[in-house]
């Protein structure tokens, strides 16, 4: 204690971002170190920013259980060097949570970088595209091309408005995901994730991008449908049409039973719709 009070100095911090992106676990709860007490909520595709020490620690990632005190499912350890940025992405492989932990330094101040993973691993390969908005692809040579759990190493491109293109990997023809225009700003890291949809949209999969403005967006396909499907609980319990901007004719679903869902049907993804 004498010690500590007479020079003892504060440890330099790093900051480390978690992500979720194993679709069979709808919610994890981890912490670091040995206090379980605080431990944090992580929904599928959701993210976590903190600061710690650049120091040894360990993180233990559990699936909260129903009646029960959680139990551990993943517990990773190691050191944390001060200066470095560290995503650890929350995977899943054969129904397993594992990580994959990236590592980087801060971008050059006047230029965007991009990193990632593929951790999706029913999705094929792909090619990855990062081009300005509008432009397309065609013509351009993807910036890495990806395997389940494949890293692409950081690389730094100029600020500005960029749409993501995910191909096929060698089939650029064959376009899995087309994003709408994304902002990478000077002096930001940019870490790219594919993730696993694992049946929870119309897309095989979508991107989830992180940055240094400890913001996260989930990217998909800006080509791919809507899907829909309804429930009728019309108090009457008479079966009922459903339409879309009051096309009755033919019906998105007709003569829909009382209390039993229909099947998804597909409809053009937009913005705004009426619902009759």
């Amino acid at each position: 204690i004498t010690g500590c009070n007479n020079g003892g100095k504060s440890l330099p911090q790093t900051t480390v971002t978690i992500a979720n992106v194993a679709p069979s676990y709808a919610f994890l709860t981890y912490g670091v170190g040995q206090d379980r007490s605080a431990d944090t909520f992580l929904p599928f595709l959701g993210t976590s920013v903190a600061t710690y020490d650049g120091d040894t620690f360990d993180l233990a990632v559990a699936e909260p259980q129903l009646n029960s005190a959680p139990h551990a499912d993943l517990t990773l350890g190691g050191s944390l060097s001060a200066g470095i940025r560290y995503t650890f992405v929350i995977g899943e492989e054969g129904g397993l949570l594992r990580p994959i932990v990236l590592a980087y330094s801060s971008p050059p101040s006047d230029e965007a970088q991009i990193l990632g993973v593929h951790a999706a691993e029913s999705a094929p390969d792909v090619d990855v595209y990062v081009t300005a908005t509008g432009t397309g692809i065609a013509g351009t040579d993807p910036i890495a091309s990806l395997g389940f759990k494949d890293q692409l190493p950081p690389q730094t491109v100029s600020p500005g408005d960029y749409e993501i293109t995910l191909t096929a990997a060698g089939d650029p023809a064959t376009v899995l995901l087309r994003s709408n225009a994304v902002a990478l700003a000077a002096a930001t890291s940019n870490v790219l994730v594919v993730v696993p949809e694992a049946g929870k949209s119309a897309s095989e999969l979508s991107v989830l991008l992180l940055n240094d403005e400890k913001r996260a967006q989930v990217l998909r396909d800006r080509d791919a449908p809507s899907v829909v499907r309804v429930l009728n609980g019309a108090a009457d319990e008479q079966s009922r049409d459903v339409a879309l901007n009051g096309q009755f004719s033919p019906s998105l679903f007709s003569s829909v039973p009382f209390a039993t869902p229909t099947a998804f049907t597909e409809t053009p993804a937009a913005s705004s719709e009426a619902i009759n």
